[in-house]
């Protein structure tokens, strides 16, 4: 079970870094935020993402935790 919640946080934060590095952007206009509601805010939704081989070794003694947040940052490297 933890290896099939580890493998979703790791492809949610690859795909919230995806929405980082290509979509998320705030729109000024006079000073004034144009994206005030999610209705505009464009962001990444279920079908947009590529398909996402995640490939996880099993180590009953140091189970997975926090794995989202990790791989955010590497999307921009890619």
């Amino acid at each position: 079970m933890y290896l099939y919640v580890a493998r979703q946080q790791i492809e949610g934060g690859f795909i919230l870094g995806l929405g980082y590095a290509l979509m998320e952007e705030l729109d000024f206009k006079a000073g004034r935020i144009l994206d005030a509601n999610f209705d505009t805010y464009e962001i990444p939704r279920f079908s947009w993402p590529p398909k996402i081989e995640t490939a996880l070794m099993e180590n009953r003694e140091y189970p997975p935790q926090g794995g989202g947040e990790p791989a955010i940052p590497l999307v921009g490297a890619s």
